[in-house]
């Protein structure tokens, strides 16, 4: 069974995969990019994971006011037998905006990717939806 984790929470104590992963976008984020509430934006070809963005707080490492970088964190992780199989990224996209991504590891592939202003800390966070470590 498959169980969502969300940073704020707290991740299990599982292995992180880290490394670089050539993204494949589906046509799905594809569209999101050209659609996207705050203008369209550009997809990464590719995503250098580390494990410090595994460990980041969030609410450190997104930037406080516009022109400032947010650092790249994973905030949500899915897990299926004790492997992390898919990852939420926020990091920095331009002076205003960050870039989220959805990406399932075992292929590369981007489920879906928007941005999100830079002042957006998202202190609406549903609990309920995330299991606890």
């Amino acid at each position: 069974m498959e169980s969502d984790y969300h940073a704020e929470i707290g991740f299990p104590d599982v292995d992180v995969p880290s490394g670089k992963y050539e993204l494949k976008p589906t046509q799905h984020a594809k569209d999101e990019s050209k659609t996207d509430e705050h203008g369209s934006f550009n997809l990464p070809s590719e995503i250098r994971l580390t494990k410090e963005m595994y460990e980041r707080d969030p609410h450190e490492a997104v930037a406080s006011q516009e022109g400032e970088k947010t650092l790249p964190h994973v905030f949500e992780i899915t897990t299926f037998k004790d492997q992390i199989i898919k990852v939420g990224v926020r990091m920095h996209y331009n002076d205003e905006r960050d870039i989220v991504l959805v990406i399932k590891l075992g292929n590369s592939i981007v489920k879906t990717a928007w941005t999100i202003r830079k002042d957006n800390t998202h202190e609406d966070l549903n609990h309920s939806r995330y299991a606890k470590p």
